[in-house]
């Protein structure tokens, strides 16, 4: 059986990425150990194949750079076949445990975007980081990438095609598609939102954010469209599901446009099962900002996707297609957004549409078994086909 350790600075807000490599531990038959730093959340627990081995950060945990150096020994005791790391800037971590596997010839894999798609104003910086992150890149036994834009970029600045796998960025789309069905059998809509939302009308419309709520999802632009809607129709309503910085700042400026009535903020919810409820009730999904893996959720469960025209989107907004399964609209312009919102809500025709096309994103494009088995590939340095198992 393959050893595969992959390190992670907080396993938290990474929990997809564990998702992700339990389903390989699973279906592919690897061990895997996720390296980690901090206090876990309790919703993430051994399972099978999958393990959780927690060090201590030398710096504060609340400060985004990291250094667990008990995680080397560990790996040099060990030795697994392979180790993960992702390349973020202040994970010094990874670039020690880079060169314990030079030493051991274990083979180490970065897992990453390979290009900086978050604005850095400051010039000097962005190059100085740039040429870090690309000096210990090059020295990879192999690069994953989550899409066609950091492949490409790879190539163009001089990697060779044979060290880059494309394994496009997505969820475990069995377990969720296995959620939805359950929670349409399930479900009673009319009791739900009775018992969530008491004083509205069952008949209304909802809108979803899930999320991470900071600067660069833009939900302050999703409460200013709120203003609009509300005004073209008191029965749309704005359900906001995450936590974040920019919390607060959101909650105020609901109130401050006297929208408390009509958007909701239920905080973070980590039961996929709960959770699950109000993607069954939301008529689109809407994150103004940066869309992540958020697009896999919501596709996954047919909702369509509004979002802003950005230069800064994760890679997963490869998956959006214009008038497909979702719209752009422009960047920081609130009224744009209501109406696009408002277009969807009220032509029930291209609502199905949109939802039709969604579902078959999620199962044809962002299908986990694609992704896993060209990241296999990668982790065994296999030039064979690794056909997914029939289901």
């Amino acid at each position: 059986m393959n050893t595969i350790y992959f390190i992670s600075r907080d396993a938290n807000w990474q929990h997809y990425r564990n998702e992700i490599l339990n389903y390989l531990s699973i279906e592919k038959g690897v061990y895997v150990e996720i390296l980690t730093t901090g206090q876990l959340k309790p919703y993430l627990k051994d399972s099978g194949n999958l393990k959780y081995r927690v060090f201590t950060n030398i710096f504060s945990d609340k400060r985004k750079i990291n250094f667990f150096p008990s995680a080397l020994w560990y790996i040099w005791k060990n030795r697994p076949d392979c180790v993960i790391g992702q390349n973020g800037a202040l994970n010094i971590t990874e670039y020690f445990a880079l060169i314990v596997c030079k030493i051991l010839k274990i083979r180490y894999v970065w897992w990453t975007r390979a290009y900086e798609h978050k604005p850095v104003k400051n010039l000097l910086l962005r190059k100085m980081r740039q040429r870090y992150v690309n000096f210990f890149l090059r020295r990879a036994d192999a690069i994953i990438v989550y899409s066609k834009i950091g492949y490409e970029f790879l190539v163009q600045i001089g990697y060779s095609r044979k060290r880059i796998y494309l394994a496009y960025n997505t969820l475990d789309t069995h377990k969720l598609k296995n959620i939805k069905d359950r929670t349409r059998q399930q479900l009673n809509k009319q009791k739900f939102i009775k018992l969530e939302f008491p004083e509205i009308s069952y008949e209304s419309k909802f809108i979803l954010f899930s999320g991470r709520i900071n600067r660069f999802k833009k939900v302050h632009n999703l409460v200013k469209a709120m203003k609009c809607l509300v005004g073209w129709d008191i029965n749309i309503h704005l359900i906001v599901i995450g936590e974040g910085e920019e919390m607060g700042k959101c909650v105020d400026l609901a109130t401050n446009l006297n929208l408390g009535r009509n958007i909701h903020f239920k905080g973070a919810i980590y039961d996929q099962d709960e959770l699950g409820k109000y993607f069954e009730i939301a008529d689109i999904y809407s994150i103004p900002g940066s869309v992540g893996l958020g697009i896999v959720h919501a596709f996954s469960f047919g909702l369509p996707i509004i979002t802003e025209d950005l230069d800064y989107h994760s890679a997963e907004i490869q998956y959006l297609k214009n008038d497909v399964n979702g719209y752009f609209v422009p960047e920081d312009e609130p009224q744009k957004l209501a109406e696009a919102i408002f277009k969807v809500l009220n032509d029930r025709t291209l609502l199905r549409k949109l939802s039709e096309n969604a579902l078959r994103t999620s199962e044809n494009e962002a299908g986990v078994d694609v992704m896993i088995n060209e990241f296999y590939r990668a982790l065994t340095g296999s030039e064979k086909e690794i056909r997914a198992k029939a289901r």
